[in-house]
């Protein structure tokens, strides 16, 4: 099991395949998924597809889906990663789901600072974007805790209502607002 990074609660690991059933928990949950992506939860072939896709590229050192679990424990709470873009290709957008048990416990938010932190150290990212349903506020309040401003309101390729946000590392360390969009 390779470990990625360490936060307070959690921590982001590579996928193991014993990780399928629990991953299905949060994918193929039409209420979960009802706030990511197209809304419509995976069957489980579309979960193994997606883990075995993320097992592959973890081992290739690129950025993807990881899993979260609880650091003491180690129990597989949510998936935590990046996506490409479907709006900009080239850039990489921050996603991340959770077990509906663990709504509302700070994992989110602590899961999309460790985002932050790999897309900065590991990946060298210069930008960081997310894309969010209108009505999932605790997502929005998440985002705006990284720095993320929004750039527009917009319809997805699903014809979904959407926001985009982003943040910019322009200088590659910390700072504070700069004229357009907070850095990192």
């Amino acid at each position: 099991m390779t470990i990625l990074i360490e936060g307070q609660n959690l921590v982001l690991r590579e996928f193991r395949e014993e990780d399928i059933d629990e991953f299905f928990k949060v994918v193929g949950d039409a209420e979960v998924m009802s706030l990511v992506g197209d809304n419509n939860p995976l069957s489980c072939a579309r979960a193994q597809a997606w883990l075995n896709r993320s097992k592959m590229e973890c081992e290739c050192g690129n950025p993807t889906t990881y899993a979260v679990c609880l650091k003491g424990s180690g129990e597989f709470v949510g998936y935590a990663g990046f996506s490409k873009s479907h709006a900009r290709p080239q850039e990489l957008e921050i996603i991340y789901g959770f077990k509906k048990e663990e709504w509302r416990k700070g994992y989110g938010k602590e899961a999309a600072h460790l985002l932050k932190t790999l897309a900065i150290n590991r990946f060298g990212l210069s930008v960081l974007w997310a894309t969010v349903d209108p009505l999932n506020e605790a997502s929005i309040r998440i985002l705006r805790t990284l720095g993320m401003e929004k750039v527009e309101d917009r319809v997805d390729e699903n014809g979904l209502p959407e926001q985009l946000f982003c943040v910019r590392n322009e200088t590659d360390v910390q700072s504070h607002s700069p004229p357009s969009l907070q850095s990192f």
